[in-house]
């Protein structure tokens, strides 16, 4: 559980129970009484009905409740999803009135109108009509908040629109450090908040054609609009970028139909649907001004006082549109035999027009390169699912399950060279053309599992799971893992029971090596290149492919000719963009090891105890850098006390543990990717960590605790709920350097801890309801909320804190950002309600 999420509840002020179990209850009553009277003399049996109908309370089905609350501050954090973010008095308004059908009642109709949190921004209304054996009709409308940041700066102004603008006074220097100097920086901040609101409008019908058919039909337009930071970047390599962090406009509607038919039958069951989907951006793109002036770009790059150069940000979510048809259903085959299955075949589809390479026209060097390959990407991905699902109980002891699973995403979006302009900041002549990568993925899951009941209400299964996945474009062509498992239930007392589960698997990878590169390898090792083990082999991770799947073919023949021709260690080096000792750890070499255990106390009527453990380990012993280990423990003790219908309490504790062990590699100037780990450490010492290796420990702590209870005071008359909740999470972050080179590459240095991130929540929610008479009542609400965290990613890191970080002391060369210098949020809040209720 991670404590933040606690705060995104909605606000729970006044939210209302449905009343149709009340109805239920009603109707069985009746019936109940009416049959037991039908063996009773006819008078006294009707005397009986009346008498018991007379004692009956009332049966509500219908409430409306009003008042007014108040909170105590403004917070930005604490109303982030509930709409309580200022401080004041706020309308509480809730409702839900319906009809049913009741016994003596010749309509078949229901309706009902409902409505929660109508005066805050998180308000929702439902109405529903419906006719027993005909139709049912519904519209829904919903609304939903975010708030992101309200304390951030930026010297743009134009924040929610298309184009963001610096004033026209600003003075362009190479680094945030020199706008800070002379005088740009800071007196031209203004303040920006960032948030994002939802509203969500439909509705539906269903028909019953027959006893066995219906027909539905649903459709809900979304409006979306609202800010988000994002980074506005100009630069073309890892040492001359600068940037600022910028308000990007968001303005969404989507669109979504779906319609079918259901089927009942008496051994088989079937729902089929046809779902469109419509995503459209009104926002095409985002231009801004360059803060920067960098010597280290093109002249035609830079900024100028009274000239600044723009850069463009191209439609982060581009229109789409998907549709699919999907298949629900089962067949019973025998009482003791049935089979489901759930498919799905879907398209989706973007042919959003494409932005130009750059919106400097200064920057296109190479007549006829302009170009783009095509005017938009014309993509398309074809989803295929497919869930099968046998279930055979042979007899009361034995029982079998079969699964197969089929997921298939196919992406022929075409593939094509762009000549690109990196960061709008260099001449095109000099970027590198790249082919775009369209990902497929092929997915093949079969599970099996065999059950035999033991004695002692005992049950022992035992399973096997085995996963293939086919991948285009990535390290690795072919995962396929092996998973065995074994669950005991059991029940030996009436006192006592639970249940334990192991399970062991491991993932394994492949792939086949090009030709070429082949050549290239066993050119390099007959040339004396000192080429890492795990650099040579390369059938379960291929490290550089999708940096050679995505070169010009060309390209890759020039070079493979050229490092044929004269092999160096140079020319090796650049076959290799990232590290190819580094391993992505979902589709490195694994094994896993999983353990859970739950048991349940019963020692009497009024008390229920439970603990439940989860352990998983999982083992990259084969990744040289990456994910080493990972340890993910939780614990979780849960108590219930329910002594009488009036009262019952329940109280909880859960700790969880992540532990994450990585290792990984700095790479100074002059190394070659592919060097053991001795020659990369030789004469290459890092200056800032002592070496050039370091380890990488993270361990994530939660710790959660709460109790709540639910008290009937005065019997039909006063009830008392509490409910608080409090956690406390913690990440600890400790890399530690170290030389490869020394001690057979294991030696570390000393610790350099990372300050913990810290966030802690505390939460007291209070509701008292007193009867005033039958149908008359009020609330009174108290809810209470303190929020702490810690963040060095935030606290005291202002606007001008990223400024030019250089690999050694001096340097001019490094990124530099303008942040928003928003901190880590922290509140202390108090919301009071009143509200009068009217049942009926």
């Amino acid at each position: 559980m991670n404590a933040q999420n606690l705060t995104t509840n909605e606000l729970p002020i006044g939210q209302i129970e449905g009343g149709a179990t009340m109805t239920s209850y009603k109707h069985i009553l009746y019936a109940a009484i009416a049959s037991a009277s039908l063996s009773m003399p006819g008078a006294y049996a009707q005397d009986l009905l009346e008498e018991e109908v007379e004692e009956l309370p009332p049966l509500y089905v219908s409430e409306v409740e009003i008042g007014v609350g108040y909170n105590s501050d403004d917070s930005y954090k604490f109303g982030k999803f509930n709409g309580l973010d200022e401080e004041g008095a706020f309308f509480i308004g809730n409702f839900d009135v319906r009809k049913n059908r009741t016994a003596g009642d010749s309509s078949a109709d229901y309706w009902e109108l409902a409505g929660q949190n109508l005066g805050l921004d998180g308000r929702s209304v439902f109405a529903q009509y419906s006719r027993a054996g005909v139709f049912s009709v519904y519209v829904d409308y919903d609304e939903r908040m975010n708030n992101l940041i309200d304390d951030g700066l930026t010297p743009y102004s134009g924040a929610g629109t298309e184009r963001l603008t610096l004033p026209s006074t600003w003075i362009p220097a190479n680094s945030v450090d020199a706008l800070t100097n002379n005088g740009s920086l800071f007196p031209n901040l203004r303040s920006v908040t960032m948030e994002k609101d939802r509203q969500k409008v439909g509705g539906g019908i269903t028909y019953d054609i027959s006893d066995i058919w219906q027909a539905v039909g649903n459709y809900h337009h979304e409006d979306k609009d609202g800010t988000d930071d994002f980074g506005a970047i100009f630069g073309s390599s890892g040492g001359n970028p600068r940037g600022a962090v910028v308000p990007i406009p968001h303005e969404f509607t989507f669109d979504e139909f779906d319609v079918g038919v259901v089927y009942k039958g008496e051994k088989a069951q079937f729902t089929l649907t046809y779902n469109l989907s419509l995503f459209e951006n009104q926002i095409t793109s985002l231009v801004f001004d360059n803060a920067f002036a960098n010597t280290q770009w093109p002249a035609a790059a830079r900024s100028a006082t009274g000239a600044l150069i723009q850069g463009q940000i191209g439609n982060l979510f581009p229109d789409n549109e998907a549709w699919s048809v999907n298949f629900s259903g089962g067949y019973n085959f025998a009482p003791a035999t049935r089979l489901t299955l759930n498919a799905t075949y879907g398209e989706m589809t973007q042919d959003e027009a494409f932005l130009p390479y750059s919106i400097i026209s200064a920057l296109y060097n190479v007549p006829g390169l302009e170009a783009l390959p095509r005017d938009n990407l014309d993509g398309e991905i074809a989803n295929t699912y497919v869930n099968l699902n046998l279930t055979h109980r042979y007899n009361s002891e034995i029982d079998v399950k079969a699964r197969f699973t089929y997921d298939d995403r196919d992406n022929s979006t075409p593939r094509d060279v762009y000549a690109r302009i990196a960061g709008d900041s260099q001449l095109q002549s000099t970027g590198t053309h790249r082919y775009n990568r369209p990902y497929s993925l092929e997915r093949m899951k079969f599970e099996a599992e065999g059950g035999y009941r033991l004695p002692r209400m005992s049950r022992l299964t035992a399973g096997y799971t085995y996963e293939t996945k086919d991948r285009d474009y990535q390290e690795v062509e072919t995962t396929e893992e092996h998973a065995f498992q074994v669950k005991l239930n059991s029940m030996p007392a009436e006192w006592i029971g639970g249940w334990a589960r192991y399970r062991y698997s491991t993932l394994d990878g492949d792939n086949d090596i090009p030709d070429f590169y082949q050549e290239v390898m066993d050119a390099a090792l007959a040339a004396g290149l000192n080429v890492d083990p795990n650099v040579r082999d390369i059938g379960n991770y291929f490290g550089n492919r999708p940096f050679l799947e995505g070169e010009d073919p060309e390209e890759i023949e020039t070079m493979v000719a050229a490092f044929l021709a004269a092999p160096t260690a140079a020319g090796f080096n650049a076959f290799f963009e990232n590290d190819p000792l580094m391993r992505k750890y979902y589709m490195a070499n694994r094994d896993q090891h999983q353990f859970n255990l739950n048991v349940n106390l019963y020692p009497t009527q009024e008390w229920t105890m439970t603990a439940l453990g989860k352990y998983t380990h999982n083992d990259f012993e084969d990744s040289p850098l990456g994910m080493q280990n990972s340890t993910l423990e939780s614990l979780t003790f849960d108590v219930v006390y329910a002594p009488s219908d009036r009262f019952s309490a329940n109280a909880f504790f859960t700790v969880e543990k992540n532990d994450y062990y990585q290792r990984a590699w700095r790479h100074a100037g002059g190394q070659y990717l592919f060097l053991s780990e001795a020659a990369r450490s030789a004469g290459k010492v890092s200056p800032l960590t002592g070496a050039n290796g370091y380890r990488y420990y993270t361990e994530d702590s939660i710790y959660t605790t709460g109790m709540n209870f639910a008290w009937e005071v005065i019997e039909d008359k006063f009830n008392l709920d509490l409910d608080m909740t409090y956690s406390d999470a913690t990440t600890d972050i400790e890399p530690r350097a170290e030389n490869y080179a020394a001690s057979s590459g294991l030696g570390s240095v000393a610790p350099i801890p990372f300050p913990d991130v810290e966030t802690r929540i505390y939460r007291l929610m209070l509701t008292g309801d007193y009867k005033l008479k039958d149908n008359w009542g009020t609330r009174v609400y108290y809810w209470y909320e303190r929020f702490n965290s810690t963040d060095f990613e935030l606290d005291d890191v202002g606007v001008n804190a990223l400024d030019l970080i250089g690999v050694v002391t001096g340097s001019t060369s490094g990124g530099s950002v303008i942040l928003l210098g928003n901190q880590a949020p922290t509140y202390n809040n108090h919301v009071i309600g009143f509200t009068i209720y009217r049942k009926f």
